[in-house]
């Protein structure tokens, strides 16, 4: 095996490094970018064995240098695409101007024949160009400043130096020249696959950490508690929102150094619906639970559980996730909505009642009108009297009263005081 051949291997194992950390990414997160370098890396894996290896006569082909060459520019594009879509810029549309222009200036070469150095310089130039860009991308738009986006970066800068320069070993026809490039670009696409490694996983880990402060920030500033209690191997509080204290009193701290410390403050009367409501299975546990807790001073609240169990293998319930919320307010508009029903119901019966009431009243009423004008009773008359007036006074209180029990529709409406 010549220098050549085994400057191609190494470049062909770079590659392959190359793909498979990126397949290894795409499998586990399915990234967009992610996909289209690993096409990028395969291409130009399959570009490396059939052209540069000289499997195929391309050099004197007018349509293999074309291929060539089409496939060498767009390989480059896809990767900076790739790259753009990593770092979230938008990918400027100038570069694929330029890709073409190199290229309609390479193939123009190759029909007017002219030395193959000569040929390749521009999209050798233009190959360097968008490495270094890419370089310089991972260096200074990544958000995250680490080891392994200056590893990348300036892996890139200098392989696309070393890309730049092969227009100028071309032009010297040194074979031991272009063996040294390949081998320092296989070693070049090493160090970008670790750093690429390196470099997602610093994002990664950054996207998490940034995503655990915001959701971290909206379960703190909720007005609900959130929490997670563990019960087995041992009860412990893994998780309680700050929101406990103004509720209950106690700070989210005294709840982690008392994993009981909930359970006490359950109201004793309540304490059977929570001991069945931890041991229910099924479409049971989803229920809401009301029950009272005592709070620091003394107050009794009532909170309403909604929680999800966790389970193992077994069916043994391993953990609660929660939300209480303090219900007091809405118990108490129920209690006074309640007591409101109960006193519209004793309303509408007693105006039943009293509007029975009402037709014996207007009957002995009227006997008496009759009883104060026969004769032989005008004796009686003042005492007769007194009791029609003593009718009408009952006949007009209950009217008063049915008058307040009837459910009255008021239309306001505008009028001329003088009308």
């Amino acid at each position: 095996m010549n220098h050549a051949s085994l400057a191609i291997l190494c470049a062909v194992a770079g590659m392959f490094c190359m793909i498979l950390v990126y397949s290894y990414l795409y499998v586990l997160y399915r990234e967009r970018y992610m996909g289209i370098w690993i096409i990028t890396w395969v291409a130009f894996s399959v570009r490396l064995v059939l052209f540069d290896s000289g499997m195929l006569e391309w050099k004197q082909s007018l349509t293999g240098f074309i291929i060539f060459q089409i496939t060498y520019n767009s390989t480059i594009l896809l990767f900076l695409w790739g790259q753009y879509l990593f770092v979230g810029r938008p990918f400027n549309r100038w570069w694929v101007y330029g890709a073409t222009a190199v290229t309609v200036i390479s193939i123009t070469a190759a029909f007017l024949d002219l030395p193959f150095w000569f040929k390749h310089a521009f999209p050798a130039m233009f190959a360097g160009i968008i490495l270094i860009t890419t370089g310089h991308s991972f260096i200074y738009d990544l958000k995250i400043k680490g080891i392994g986006n200056r590893i990348t970066g300036y892996a890139f800068i200098l392989w696309g130096l070393l890309t730049a320069s092969t227009l100028y070993t071309l032009g010297l026809g040194l074979p031991w020249i272009t063996s040294a490039n390949y081998a320092i670009g296989g070693i070049l696409r090493l160090v970008i696959a670790s750093g690429t490694l390196i470099v997602y996983f610093e994002k990664t880990r950054a996207d998490l950490l940034e995503r655990e402060a915001y959701f971290r920030l909206l379960t703190e500033g909720a007005v609900d508690i959130i929490y997670r209690y563990r019960l087995l191997p041992e009860p412990k509080l893994e998780y309680i929102s700050p929101s406990i204290l103004p509720i209950t009193g106690y700070s989210a701290g005294e709840y982690y150094d008392d994993a009981g410390l909930l359970r006490s403050l359950i109201h004793p009367d309540d304490l059977p619906a929570y001991e069945a409501f931890i041991n229910a299975t099924g479409e049971d546990s989803s229920l809401p639970l009301s029950l009272r807790l005592i709070r620091k001073d003394n107050h009794i609240i009532w909170i309403e559980n909604k929680c999800v169990p966790h389970y193992d293998e077994k069916g043994i319930l391993l953990y609660l996730d929660g939300i209480i919320r303090d219900v007091t307010a809405r118990k108490e508009l129920d209690r006074l909505a309640t007591r409101v029903d109960k006193l519209n119901m004793a309303g509408a019966m007693a105006a039943s009642v009293a509007h029975e009431i009402r037709n014996p009243l207007t009957t002995v009423c009227g006997y008496l009108q009759i009883m104060v004008r026969e004769a032989e009773l005008h004796k009686y008359e003042n005492r007769l009297v007194l009791m029609m007036e003593e009718l009408n006074r009952a006949n007009t209180i209950i009217s008063e009263y049915l008058l307040l029990a009837k459910d009255k529709r008021v239309e306001l409406k505008k009028y001329c005081l003088n009308t």
